[in-house]
């Protein structure tokens, strides 16, 4: 989140690789909101490519590549939208920490209109920290349904980001793969026009697990896309303000998936 990345002053350490700053609580909104809105465009430009490239007969790997980022920028958007997130800090001049933090906010109870950021070392990977928060929000959303069907999802969907492997660790044996071994890719059935509405995506997930990477790329972008398009259209009848101008944008360079703009106009 850039408002944590530039202002240096303030941090204070609560406990080891834990780091609390206050913040103007507009700000903070305005901050988390406006990098959501990036992560969005960036899933919707993904997706848009792995689209043309399944639709064009394109390298298999390049495609699978390009679907595992769209489903990463729609679980950073997802996370921004829920007060969270995981952020790499570095080169910061002044910064009293590096590294990979997981991000959360709550109110300050020390100054009224303010917010508390608290960063928390996770170390590693911000996929992995990210794949993992996205987890733990799926964990809460499990606790608070009651519809069983609704838990069976959230519950499958929770299995495809983390097994056998995380999302990321998957994607990196591709890139290997692509760049360092003959071994080549066999092309697949791709869901991403198979499933129009998000009845289709729920049925996909209740079904069973996918056996095929490219595939649990392919119901986690998928599914994180609606629970997103979902929130946002929350937050919209709540009244939020909402950028129309990136909306019209990010429609502009997307085919008309159900599954995907239904929630998506203001």
């Amino acid at each position: 989140m850039q408002l944590a990345a530039t202002d240096v002053t303030g941090w204070r350490s609560v406990g080891q690789g834990v780091w609390e700053n206050d913040f103007p609580a507009e700000s903070v909104q305005l901050a988390t909101f406006t990098h959501a809105e990036m992560a969005a465009d960036r899933f919707s430009r993904q997706l848009a490519s792995a689209l043309d490239g399944v639709a064009n007969g394109a390298d298999p790997h390049w495609t699978a590549v390009t679907t595992y980022y769209a489903s990463f920028y729609a679980a950073q958007s997802l996370l921004l939208r829920c007060g969270s997130g995981a952020v790499r800090f570095t080169g910061v001049r002044g910064l009293p920490f590096q590294g990979v933090y997981a991000i959360s906010a709550k109110a300050s109870n020390v100054y009224a209109g303010r917010v508390a950021v608290r960063l928390s070392s996770v170390g590693g990977s911000s996929h992995r920290a990210t794949w993992r928060e996205i987890v733990d929000l799926l964990d809460d959303l499990v606790g608070i349904e009651s519809n069983p069907r609704a838990i069976l999802v959230l519950e499958t969907l929770k299995k495809e980001i983390s097994r056998p492997r995380w999302l990321s660790d998957a994607r990196n044996e591709i890139n290997y793969d692509l760049t360092s071994s003959p071994f080549r890719m066999p092309n697949w059935p791709s869901l991403l026009f198979k499933l129009d509405n998000e009845s289709q995506v729920e049925d996909e997930l209740a079904r069973s697990e996918q056996v095929r990477t490219e595939r649990r790329f392919e119901i986690v972008t998928m599914s994180l896309a609606i629970l997103s398009a979902q929130l946002r259209e929350e937050y919209r009848v709540r009244g939020g303000r909402i950028d129309s101008r990136q909306i019209r944008e990010r429609e502009a360079i997307l085919p008309s998936h159900s599954w995907l703009v239904m929630h998506e106009r203001a």
